[in-house]
């Protein structure tokens, strides 16, 4: 029998892995939807703007470090609408 050691979003983990390990530090991903995490540290923040507070990671011999986070399910079709539609940009292709 294993005994579980870790487990994260990969949200979370991004956060970690981009170093945001300061109290608001903050990180944005934009894939099919969009994640903006920002560290809040030790505190579990209740928001008042529709923010969800989770535990972001623990290290061992430390408190938790919390992020509060909001998503937004559309960004990328934007995006995409921005490309395709309104030709306000384009890709260059690699190869």
């Amino acid at each position: 029998m294993c005994a579980d050691s870790g487990h994260g979003g990969d949200q979370q983990a991004a956060l970690f892995g981009q170093t945001c390990f300061d109290v608001g530090r903050a990180k944005c991903t934009f894939c099919t939807g969009s994640f903006l995490l920002m560290n809040s540290g030790s505190k579990m923040v209740a928001s008042k703007h529709g923010l969800l507070t989770t535990v972001a990671w623990k290290l061992k011999g430390d408190q938790d470090s919390h992020v509060c986070v909001r998503r937004r399910a559309l960004c990328g079709a934007a995006v995409q609408w921005l490309r395709d539609q309104m030709q306000f940009y384009q890709v260059q292709r690699r190869g």
